[in-house]
């Protein structure tokens, strides 16, 4: 999918003229309001190089024309006419940290850029369906052929046909294909940086496949899909109804998981939109229709702040001020509302193991600290972050939650935890997986195991077939629990 920009000549109005200087401790001003048509120059009054551009670092595509592509040096200057009205949020690709945000009003006498995307031409179209189906049948070449892309060097931004290629690479094998190559070939990130080229994965993805670039992501790369599929949605859907238009594309999976998975998803891209500014960015997921849109937003905000601070940002340096030393920072310095204090214990133990290099016996402390209604929350998040580590290893697991106490539901909340991340992975080709954990539990709690392995089926399978194929793995004392009008004896 292409992006087509028409233009529709009318009559200009008086075009103003405005100054930010570019000054030691950011941007003076840093917010400024506009009127579409009007100029911005730039002035660099500080010591080093500058280099306004548009959000989301690095990548800067949201507003891809607002980049000077390079340096501004000290004493000089870089202006910029703005024709499309919106809210621009900017920073400085240098010094990241530095942030500002230009509403530019519209104005119906002047130039108006609209962008609309546009299918692949007919021929094209064929020799994608083509090409699908043949590696479809020939998987041992479609591997070989995979293993020849090269994604970095296609999203160098000095490679001219680099993006035409890797769009059509992304429409025949699938954004997650692509990712997982990245990944093969950065070596997880070790050898080369491999956020900026998720970038623009994600933001080509999203042109190709819309809400299911978020569900099929991860945050593997820094989260860079993330970023950039959140770069493309603004890019053709601006920002002026950004809630709802997020309401919307989240609303198109026939399972609960994957419109939960589309707002987790978007809650990391959020985060990035606002430059790591958590109230800011949890002000945005508010503004989703329903508390479960909510959830997942707030989920990937203060998953993807977490990252940021443990280094796992974009480069050069994206961070937070939304991080401490404090093991319960920042559920204790942000809204107190059970909702709002709900989803930030259900990430922290992620910074816990941070600051206590993975030392359980130190991480359980701080649980038992937390406020009392957030207790069980923290262990679930512990259980997730045990899951984590030890890759979805059931036994690992429950040697992991052994030390949580027997009391109030806190070891069952561990579990739960891993065993909600092995659901995850799998989604809807799960089968004995997780019951594997439920096994594994003390007598007392594998009733508590299996209703919670029951109660997620809901969310991942869309007929009760899929039911069936998951609850003849359950224990026969426990198959009670999710029979209902399921025939699991045959």
């Amino acid at each position: 999918m292409f992006l087509l920009v028409q233009f529709f000549p009318v009559a200009a109005h008086e075009e103003g003229q405005y100054i930010i200087k570019m000054v030691p401790g950011g941007f003076e001003p840093s917010d400024i309001e506009i009127t579409q048509g009007d100029s911005i120059t730039f002035k660099n009054d500080d010591t080093g190089p500058r280099w306004p551009a548009s959000n989301i670092h690095p990548t800067h595509e949201i507003y891809s024309d607002f980049d000077p592509r390079g340096p501004v040096e000290p004493g000089q200057s870089w202006s910029f006419r703005f024709t499309k009205s919106g809210q621009w949020k900017f920073h400085d690709h240098i010094k990241p940290e530095f942030v500002g945000d230009i509403t530019v009003n519209k104005d119906d006498h002047s130039v108006e850029q609209v962008e609309k995307a546009y299918e692949f031409g007919f021929f094209t179209r064929i020799k994608i369906s083509i090409a699908r189906l043949y590696f479809r049948v020939f998987t041992g070449e479609a591997k070989r052929i995979m293993k020849e892309i090269n994604v970095i060097e296609l999203t160098d931004r000095d490679n001219p046909k680099g993006e035409t290629e890797l769009r059509y690479k992304l429409a025949v094998f699938g954004s997650k294909a692509i990712m997982d190559d990245l990944l093969i070939d950065s070596g997880d990130g070790a050898i080369y940086d491999c956020h900026q080229p998720a970038h623009t994965v994600g933001r080509l993805g999203f042109e190709l496949y819309n809400a299911e670039v978020f569900k099929d992501g991860s945050p593997n790369c820094h989260s860079g899909l993330y970023h950039g599929a959140m770069e493309g949605f603004i890019k053709l859907n601006g920002v002026d109804n950004l809630a709802s238009d997020i309401s919307e594309l989240c609303s198109t999976f026939d399972t609960d998981f994957g419109n939960f998975q589309c707002y987790h998803g978007v809650g990391h891209g959020v985060l990035a939109y606002e430059s790591y500014d958590l109230p800011a960015g949890l002000v945005l997921c508010d503004q989703l229709e329903n508390s479960y849109g909510r959830s997942g937003c707030y989920g990937g905000a203060f998953m993807e702040n977490i990252m940021v601070a443990q280094g796992l940002g974009a480069i050069p340096g994206h961070k937070t001020e939304w991080i401490s030393d404090d093991p319960h920072y920042p559920c204790n310095r942000i809204s107190q509302d059970t909702f709002t204090q709900y989803e930030c214990y259900q990430m922290q133990t992620s910074w816990m193991r941070t600051l206590y290099n993975d030392n359980g016996t130190k991480i359980i402390e701080q649980c038992l600290k937390a406020p009392i209604e957030q207790i069980p929350v923290c262990f679930r998040s512990w259980g997730r972050d045990l899951a984590s580590i030890y890759l979805r290893d059931a036994t690992a697991i429950v040697r992991g939650c052994r030390d949580v106490p027997m009391v109030d539901s806190y070891y069952d909340q561990c579990i739960s935890g891993g065993l909600n991340v092995i659901v995850d992975f799998w989604g809807s080709n799960l089968k004995g997986e997780a019951t594997e954990l439920c096994s594994l539990t003390p007598v007392a709690s594998k009733e508590a195991c299996y209703k919670d392995l029951t109660y997620r089926m809901n969310d991942i399978f869309s007929d009760s077939s899929q039911h069936v194929q998951v609850c003849r793995h359950f224990e026969y004392d426990y198959q009670f629990i999710c029979s209902g009008s399921t025939d699991i004896k045959n």
